[in-house]
């Protein structure tokens, strides 16, 4: 397999801010959980929402069903759903749109002992692409000696009727991928080999009448460039930012709220091109930048996820004349409904 070469943040942007970290997620959750704990949020832990409460159009709150087994109604001038890949309004509304493109599946484990590089590389994220470009693997270093390891592909090619069980695609995956291989002769996993089908989706509308997504519920895209976290995160502040403004003006009209979305919609569809152009067949980004040269600048940009300055497009407006799709991502227009 082929691996990408090293890419360092603060080579393309001297700032303070130009690191990236590796995060297990439950630490990383448990810690955003306490930030909002201790600014007076009041949380539930191993609470169900079972319903949204409504009057007429208006979501006005929801139901929990607490640890306890006790219902609870909790009302809200604003509900915020940040329930991830679930998608609870979105999936309620039926505004959740899978990718018609991005029909991908991914196995994936921790291990440890893999080997890591030496240096300043010792804790890089590596993309490493299996014999034939069928699938590809990341290879992400996490504390305590122990890596992630996925491996991404086609669903149709991932989970053929053929290939047994979700560890054995792995490392027969693995067999097509030297890079991975080698990292693995001494490694052995320490977590049961998950998968995840067809997570590439999108909503048609991520605000409505005292509501609001945020994070996974509002769409994902595919792990291949890491944006998950970095566009959960962005849209949390944009929605934060939005209620904060909301009731300033005491306007909470869906077009109040829905001020950020075309902005953040456009950063999105940006990641999500290139993501198509990656999957793209024969398409090569060194090839591309040698072509055009003047774009380097604007493909660091959205690897370092500086997604949402409007000349970041301007790229893809000459690539896509080489990969025609680009022109027909699904992302949505903002539509707006009261």
């Amino acid at each position: 397999g082929v691996e990408t070469m090293p890419f360092y943040f603060n080579e393309y942007k001297d700032h303070e801010s130009s690191q990236t970290w590796q995060v297990l997620r439950a630490e990383f959750d448990q810690m955003l959980v306490n930030n909002a704990r201790s600014k007076g949020a009041t949380i539930h832990t191993g609470a169900q929402v079972l319903d949204l409460l409504s009057e007429g159009d208006q979501v006005t709150g929801v139901k929990l069903k607490l640890s306890t087994q006790e219902t609870l109604d909790i009302k809200a001038r604003l509900v915020v759903d940040s329930s991830g890949q679930t998608g609870f309004i979105a999936n309620r509304f039926k505004l959740k749109q899978s990718d018609p493109v991005l029909k991908k599946g991914t196995v994936w484990a921790h291990f440890k002992n893999a080997r890591r590089d030496e240096g300043i590389d010792e804790g890089a994220t590596i993309i490493l692409q299996t014999e034939g470009k069928r699938s590809w693997f990341w290879y992400i270093p996490l504390p305590d000696n122990v890596v992630s390891i996925g491996c991404t592909g086609d669903m149709a090619y991932m989970f053929a009727k053929d290939r047994g069980n979700s560890e054995e695609i792995f490392f027969q995956e693995v067999e097509r991928c030297v890079g991975i291989k080698r990292r693995l002769t001494e490694a052995q996993p320490v977590t049961e080999f998950m998968t995840t089908k067809d997570f590439s989706y999108f909503t048609s509308q991520p605000v409505g009448t005292g509501w609001m997504l945020a994070g996974d519920a509002l769409g994902f895209i595919d792990p291949v460039y890491s944006s998950g976290v970095f566009l959960a995160l962005k849209s949390g502040e944009l929605v934060a930012d939005a209620i904060n403004d909301a009731f300033e003006a005491q306007d909470f009209s869906v077009e109040q709220l829905s001020q950020w979305c075309p902005g953040y919609r456009s950063g999105v569809e940006n990641f999500r091109k290139l993501v198509y152009a990656f999957y793209t067949p024969g398409f090569s980004f060194g090839n591309f930048l040698r072509q055009y040269p003047q774009f380097k600048t604007n493909l660091v940009d959205i690897l370092i996820g500086d997604v949402f300055k409007p000349e970041v497009a301007e790229m893809f407006t000459v690539m896509q004349e080489e990969i025609p799709e680009l022109a027909m991502t699904p992302g949505p227009q903002v539509a707006l409904k009261k």
